[in-house]
């Protein structure tokens, strides 16, 4: 980025379009596509060192319908279609209560507008879709419901429109402004954390759980504080925490002869050549190496990496916990004592997550290589694979340990294959750590007299606003 700088074109809109293009486009909105897996590995981190509490992890709680929770905590005039509108500020258009059965993801691309969708859908039962009257451990609860809001909640929300950089309209766009946080990032007069609202969906599923607990609605609490949870989990990514991540993924040479040919059409300019297509492009590359960097996470959980990644997450002994190095978060705030506050607890993890953030944009670019840069097809073909078992990146950090991509790697790669390794069990081992930490603070707080009292007066103040719900 530097360089362009240097070169002080006036006008230049590369850096500002390939902004736009990387947070609508190619980024992979999902931050962590293992959100179920991460949780279910930090809260078994209390089994050796919080019997009482692991014990209440697994004793069983029954599903009831979201109806029963409305009618509970805001009165029997406020319905689901009401709530969703104003206590939860819209939700995506392809968004039900359900009750999930299973996991199925898949993905849709459009080339020529630089986009891919990770779309994530619960497997639901028809006879019983909300899975009323099962019996579930609160542990399942939380780790499965970990990933809800990848499962269309905040995807093409009607509220969101025209907001962002890109004023998202539709689609996987409007996520970005949930689950992304900029905040600070400025270049070349544009502001990445436009309209992100993070700290807010974090803040409010933390309060509704509260509010579950509080109407004895055990199931709706486990269940919200999961939602929560996602965000907590989704700052720990560090492409989700910096937009510019690194210039090793950005072909910056490119960018400025598009620009150039606008200015001076050559022979040297094709048709084809132009800054619009620089800039998906660009957009592609980053998605890719994104992508890439969570199926090397996802794979480093698998049974056959040798990398013992849950142990980090997990952390049995409370080892990583208790590290001078390990940063805490702000969970007692004066600004809002005696809840959590999580405008303080989002900055205080993009600050320390983007301590890392560089490092993993280089180490992802030398450790999966150079052709998803410079090679249309070799991008395609990566982002085509994010997701899959197929992927090599996810094949790096599964069959390292065996010598069987070892031996087919660079030598860079063979260099730098261990120093990602080593930062993604960094921002993972943070993430262990922090979920373990949100869990344990928001069941504490549930029983608090001190907090039962401010969280009726939020429940009373979410009940009239459902009562007066804002108009379509």
């Amino acid at each position: 980025m530097l360089c362009i700088m240097k070169l002080t074109f006036r006008g230049v809109l590369a850096l500002p379009l390939l902004a736009i293009g990387l947070m609508t486009a190619s980024t992979n909105a999902a931050a962590w596509d293992v959100h179920a897996l991460i949780t279910h590995q930090s809260l078994l981190g209390f089994k050796f060192r919080d019997a009482a509490f692991w014990n209440e992890l697994n004793t069983e709680v029954t599903v009831t319908p979201i109806e029963d929770f409305i009618t509970k905590a805001f009165g029997t005039t406020c319905t689901w279609n009401k709530m969703k509108d104003s206590v939860l500020e819209g939700v995506g258009r392809g968004y039900k209560v359900t009750y999930a059965e299973g996991i199925t993801y898949h993905f849709e691309v459009e080339w020529n507008r630089g986009i891919s969708r990770q779309i994530i859908q619960p497997v639901i039962s028809e006879q019983n879709p909300q899975g009323v009257g099962r019996h579930v451990k609160p542990l399942e609860v939380i780790s499965i419901y970990s990933d809800e809001p990848d499962w269309n909640m905040d995807d093409d929300v009607p509220q969101l429109r025209g907001k962002g950089i890109a004023e998202a309209g539709e689609g996987t766009a409007t996520r970005t402004l949930r689950h992304f946080w900029y905040e600070g990032e400025n270049s070349f007069g544009v502001d990445f954390g436009k309209d992100q609202h993070t700290d807010r969906r974090a803040q409010l599923f933390y309060e509704l759980a509260l509010i579950a607990f509080e109407v004895h609605e055990p199931y709706w609490g486990y269940r919200f504080i999961a939602n929560a949870l996602h965000y907590i989990q989704d700052m720990t990514q560090p492409y989700h925490t910096k937009a510019l991540i690194s210039d090793s993924l950005i072909d910056k040479i490119s960018l400025i002869r598009a620009k150039l040919c606008e200015w001076h059409k050559s022979e040297n300019c094709g048709d084809d050549f132009t800054l619009s297509s620089q800039v998906i492009k660009n957009a592609w590359v980053v998605g890719a190496y994104h992508g890439a960097f969570e199926d090397f996470a996802r794979g480093l959980f698998a049974p056959s990496s040798s990398f013992a990644t849950y142990s980090y997450v997990s952390d049995f002994n409370g080892y990583y916990e208790k590290l001078p190095t390990t940063e805490k978060l702000p969970w007692v705030s004066p600004a809002m004592s005696p809840l959590i506050d999580f405008r303080d607890i989002i900055r205080a993890e993009q600050q320390i997550i983007n301590n890392f953030a560089t490092k993993i944009g280089d180490y992802s670019y030398n450790t999966f290589g150079f052709k998803a840069r410079y090679d249309t097809q070799a991008t395609q073909k990566a982002v085509l694979a994010t997701g899959s078992n197929d992927s090599d990146a996810y094949r790096m950090a599964t069959l390292w340990s065996f010598g069987l991509e070892y031996l087919n790697m660079t030598s860079r790669q063979q260099k730098y294959l261990p120093l990602l390794v080593e930062q993604a069990h960094e921002v993972l081992m943070r993430a262990g750590v922090w979920s373990r930490q949100l869990i344990k603070q928001t069941m504490t707080q549930s029983t608090d007299d001190a907090v039962r009292a401010v969280i009726e007066k939020h429940r009373a103040a979410f009940q009239k606003k459902c009562e007066s719900p804002p108009s379509p």
